[in-house]
C-alpha cells in the first residue's frame, strides 16, 4: 500500500497527476492501515448473491479478519471536531454536503462558512425539537384536563417552558443559538397565548350546560 502511494517517476501530465493524488492521499491520511480479507465464498458463482447471504454463512476465516478489522476501526477512530466541538453524524453529514458542492463548483471549501451552516442546521433542529417537547406537554394537558384554574395551567406552561428551553441549549451551538432561541420563546409564547383561549372556551362550555 505505501509503495502504491510513493511518488512515480515520469514527468507527463497523467504521470503529474497521478502523483497528485498520491500526495493529498499521504497529506490527508497520516496514520494509515491496510488490512487485507479473503474471498468470502469458496464458490465464485455465489459471488454475485453476496448481499442476500447471512454472515454466519461465509468463510470463518474471513468473518474473524472482518471482526478484527472493525475491532480495530473502533478502537482507533476518533471523533471528529470542529472548532473544538464533536460532530455527530448529522453534523458530519453537512459537513460532508457542503465540502462537496465546493469542490464541484470548483471552489475552495470554507471551513468557517461551513462551520456557521452547521450551527445554523443544528440551532433549527433544536428548534423543532424544543417546540414538540412544549407541545407535547400541552397535548397531554389540553385532552385531558382542560379546562384548568389559570395557575395551575401557567404551571404546566412553565414546565414546558424550561424543559423546551434546556433541551434547546443543549443540543443548539453557535453565535446563531440566541436569536434561534428568541424564535423559540416567541413560538412559545404564542402557544400558551392559544392555550389560554382553549382553555377559557372549555370554562365557558361547562358553565353554559349548568345553567
Amino acid at each position: 500500500m505505501e509503495r502504491s502511494l510513493s511518488a512515480q517517476k515520469g514527468t507527463s501530465q497523467g504521470a503529474e497527476q497521478k502523483n497528485n493524488i498520491r500526495k493529498l492521499i499521504r497529506t490527508y491520511f497520516k496514520e494509515r492501515d491496510c488490512f487485507t480479507l479473503v474471498r468470502p465464498l469458496t464458490k465464485e458463482e455465489n459471488l454475485q448473491y453476496l448481499d442476500r447471504i447471512d454472515f454466519d454463512q461465509l468463510r470463518p476465516e474471513f468473518s474473524r479478519q472482518v471482526l478484527a478489522l472493525r475491532r480495530h476501526v473502533l478502537n482507533n477512530m476518533k471523533p471528529k471536531t470542529m472548532n473544538n466541538r464533536i460532530l455527530n453524524g448529522g453534523m458530519y453529514t453537512e459537513l460532508i454536503k457542503s465540502y462537496i458542492e465546493a469542490v464541484n463548483n470548483g471552489a475552495i471549501p470554507n471551513i468557517e462558512n461551513t462551520w456557521s451552516l452547521i450551527c445554523k442546521t443544528e440551532c433549527f433542529k433544536s428548534l423543532k425539537a424544543a417546540t414538540e417537547v412544549y407541545d407535547n406537554l400541552l397535548k397531554d394537558v389540553m385532552q385531558n384536563k382542560l379546562p384548568l384554574p389559570i395557575e395551575e395551567l401557567k404551571n404546566y406552561h412553565i414546565i414546558g417552558k424550561q424543559r423546551a428551553v434546556g433541551l434547546f441549549k443543549r443540543k443548539s451551538l453557535g453565535d446563531s443559538a440566541d436569536e434561534y432561541l428568541k424564535d423559540l420563546m416567541k413560538e412559545i409564547k404564542l402557544k400558551y397565548f392559544n392555550l389560554k383561549l382553549e382553555n377559557e372556551r372549555e370554562f365557558n362550555v361547562i358553565q353554559e350546560n349548568c345553567v
